[in-house]
């Protein structure tokens, strides 16, 4: 009959009502627990992590901007107070010019949070395009380099004592690879032999140097070294462009 015919539909048409919000349910879920995941996996990540407008307005950080002390806040509405005011320069010159070419940059810069010194981290920022080229996104991280700043700093200092004491002093040193017979030498050591410090070193250009007489004294050095000998102590004397001598006390260890 057709108020049989009418039920039937109508339990069809409820069950399909049913299964289809069961699977968005399911869906919704899905969807739930890949972003819950994927907000996890980013707050994991160990960097500063920030997600932007294309026109660079930031609407996503990471946790790890709170764990290391940084206001949410001031990263999120005006992130500059963060940033060193010698670093700033540079950084937003970069980021206008990446905000306008949809190119990717990275720099170097100081950051503070809300209770600490400065410390330096490297900022990347990449944009995300759609199938026409259209910027739609823009991504960015910052790494904390401040041990490797101040590795580079350390060392900087040291070849800067380092050179002032050869200066001084009048001694140069010469380094050579017996295995490659690559050669390297200090900018006291090429002012000594009468080269450019500038110039890659080279056993000929040493030797070219050498006094004819006192040549033997080199080679004979060098194979001592070659074969894991003692140490050598020896004078040379050097004849230089102008024709002069220049007497040298080597030591090679």
């Amino acid at each position: 009959s057709a108020t049989l015919l009418a039920s039937l539909l109508g339990i069809g048409v409820a069950a399909f009502l049913a299964c289809r919000s069961q699977a968005a349910a399911a869906a919704a879920e899905k969807i739930r627990k890949a972003e819950k995941e994927l907000r996890a996996t980013i707050d994991t990540i160990p960097a500063l992590v920030v997600t932007a407008s294309p026109e660079g307005k930031i609407d996503f950080i990471n946790a790890r901007w709170a764990e290391l002390g940084f206001s949410e806040e001031a990263v999120r509405t005006d992130w500059s107070l963060v940033v060193h005011p010698d670093d700033l320069g540079e950084l937003l010159e970069k980021r206008a010019k990446s905000v306008a070419t949809g190119e990717p940059y990275e720099v170097e810069a100081r950051l503070r949070p809300v209770d600490g010194p400065y410390r330096w981290f490297l900022l990347r920022t990449v944009a995300l395009r759609d199938d026409t080229g259209k910027v739609v996104k823009r991504y960015a991280t910052a790494t904390d380099i401040e041990d490797r700043k101040r590795a580079e700093y350390a060392l900087r200092r040291s070849e800067a004592l380092l050179a002032a004491t050869q200066r001084l002093s009048h001694t140069g040193s010469v380094g050579l690879n017996v295995t490659t017979m690559e050669m390297f030498w200090s900018v006291e050591a090429a002012r000594i032999f009468g080269y450019d410090p500038s110039i890659r070193p080279t056993i000929e250009l040493a030797l070219a140097r050498l006094h004819p007489d006192d040549l033997h004294l080199a080679q004979r050095s060098i194979e001592r070294a070659m074969q894991g000998e003692p140490d050598t102590e020896f004078e040379i004397r050097l004849t230089m462009p102008d024709g002069s001598l220049k007497y040298v006390r080597a030591l090679s260890h």
